[in-house]
């Protein structure tokens, strides 16, 4: 018979298919019988080696899922580690794994992922806390939970550890009072450990304050733990009845229920919960000696784990952000080199932000001041333009005039001198807007104006010209200068009725001052044309002038 040999080889393809793909499978399901066994060795707490053996196989899990940038799943393995820890009474290793996944998970940027884990992680350092004695921080970190949580069965799981911390102190209404806002909602779960722990803690805190409906609760809590088979809180249950029945005088019963703490004790096999059943058991036998010893052992074990305490919750809050696990430096020296990089950015990005402002407003206020002195020549060249047109024009034009008029023979006097005096006027303002010619020497140009002012009748006396460094001003200020002392005489020649006249020059911290002031009969000062000009004009030069009983005229 003749065999198909590409059959032979494509069956044999399938079957090494099939048995790949059966293998592959098998494994799949291997990792997940695995896990599953660990977590119920966490969870359940019955054998202290399978428990040992689940710490290194989520540790293993975490460094595999840090390897593959996964850290949700890095996390919650720690997590599971953190609870193992606490439930052996390894309280300070509890405390030091729940922050490194806490740390995992800040490196997250914000994912509605994280808000779950978040939560149950607030939760275990609650109870960390609480467990060592540090209330505030317990306290602190429950509510920080509860506020994440929008789940009502984890809420009432969480408001119960907020209780436990009031009772710890002895706030026994405080802690029923805080119980109390889910009473409702506790009734109608279904059986659960969350429901149970709720009816046990309420009920043993009523007992504290003789409330009658204490030991129904407690019952009630018992039965749910016996039906879901939950060692520890049966052990919490049996634990919490024998202390109830021992401070209502019921030793026997009292007794009943210590042994059953025992037992249960030895089925968990933990060190913690052993030690526990042998308190409360040597409890019962009324030694005070025992009594005094149990109390100072307390004592003494909570000022050991206070020193023993690192407070890692402390140092990851202030963010100080050291890695524990060798695998996961270099993605950290990675991650900080980038925020330097951000941060050096920022910073350059922010000085070139406050050059850029700074110059901008350097280059404003240099075009408004040099907008100021263009506008200022302006005015000056308008004015020296006008003088000229008058001198050349009216002023010429009014004298020719005059000489006709004079070689008539017939012409009234009154009228020559008439014309006369619009004659002087028009030579005045031509003078007052003439060009001024600074080459001669600033010093001489102003003793020259004043000395023009002097008369018969009127004395103007200047006192310090001489003091300023003329040449050191730059020439539109000088120019600035001259016009004002100018419209000052003029004013006062016009109005002030003044016989003499006093001008003060000084010259300090880099500043001119000069004071006017005269014997007129003063005036009611108004802001008229005149005054106004001497405003524009100081002002352009970044100037003063101020009048009271005499003006003072500042010049920086």
């Amino acid at each position: 018979m003749k065999i198909n040999k590409y059959s032979f080889l494509f069956f044999c393809f399938l079957g090494v298919k099939f048995f790949c793909g059966f293998s592959l499978n098998a494994q799949e399901e291997s990792k997940k019988d695995s896990i599953l066994f660990y977590y119920k060795a966490i969870t359940k707490i019955k054998d202290s080696e399978a428990i040992s053996k689940s710490f290194n196989f989520f540790d293993t899990k975490s460094t595999e899922a840090l390897l593959k940038n996964d850290s949700i799943k890095a996390a919650y393995y720690l997590e599971l580690i953190s609870l193992g820890q606490f439930k052996m009474g390894f309280y300070h290793d509890s405390e030091s794994t729940t922050i490194e996944a806490f740390k995992l998970l800040d490196d997250i940027k914000i994912n509605p992922k994280t808000i779950a884990p978040r939560e149950r992680l607030s939760n275990q350092l609650g109870m960390i806390y609480r467990k060592i004695g540090d209330f505030d921080n317990s306290l602190r970190f429950y509510k920080q939970a509860l506020k994440l949580n929008k789940n009502i069965l984890d809420k009432i799981a969480i408001e119960t550890n907020i209780a436990n911390i009031y009772a710890d102190q002895n706030e026994y209404s405080k802690a029923i009072a805080s119980l109390n806002k889910f009473y409702k909602e506790a009734l109608t779960l279904e059986k659960s450990s969350i429901k149970a722990t709720y009816f046990d803690n309420l009920g043993f805190f009523q007992s504290k304050i003789n409330d009658p409906m204490a030991i129904k609760n407690m019952k009630l809590a018992l039965k749910i733990r016996l039906d879901i088979k939950d060692l520890i809180g049966t052990f919490l249950s049996y634990q919490h009845m024998s202390s109830y029945f021992l401070e209502k005088g019921n030793r026997a019963k009292a007794l009943e229920y210590s042994n059953k703490v025992q037992v249960i004790s030895n089925l968990i096999k933990s060190p913690v919960y052993i030690k526990e059943a042998l308190k409360l058991n040597l409890k019962l036998e009324n030694n005070s000696n025992f009594e005094k010893y149990i109390e100072l052992n307390d004592s003494l074990e909570n000022i050991k784990q206070l020193r023993e305490n690192k407070f890692a919750a402390i140092k990851y809050n202030v963010a100080e952000k050291e890695r524990i696990i060798n695998q996961r430096e270099l993605m950290l020296k990675t991650s900080e080199l980038q925020k330097e990089k951000q941060k050096k950015l920022k910073l350059i990005y922010l000085f070139s932000g406050l050059s850029i402002l700074l110059i901008s407003i350097s280059l404003i206020i240099v075009q408004k001041s040099k907008h100021k002195k263009e506008k200022l020549q302006q005015v000056y060249n308008a004015e020296t333009r006008i003088s000229k047109k008058v001198h050349d024009e009216v002023a010429n034009d009014m004298f020719q005039f005059m000489t006709k008029l004079q070689s008539e023979t017939s012409t009234s006097e009154d009228l020559i001198d008439d014309l006369e005096f619009i004659y002087n006027k028009t030579r005045d303002i031509s003078k007052q807007h003439s060009v001024l010619d600074l080459e001669g020497g600033f010093e001489d140009i102003l003793n020259d104006l004043i000395l023009s002012y002097n008369s018969l009748d009127i004395s103007v006396i200047a006192k310090g010209v001489s003091l300023v460094h003329w040449e050191a001003i730059s020439e539109i200020k000088r120019i600035t200068i001259y016009k004002l002392l100018q419209e000052l005489l003029i004013n006062m020649k016009k109005h002030s009725k003044a016989s003499v006249v006093v001008l003060s020059f000084d010259a300090s911290n880099k500043k001119i001052l000069i004071n006017y002031t005269d014997n007129g009969a003063g005036c009611n000062l108004k802001k008229g044309l005149g005054l106004q000009n001497m405003e524009n004009r100081i002002d352009s030069i970044n100037g003063t002038i101020t009048y009271t009983k005499y003006f003072e005229i500042t010049i920086l």
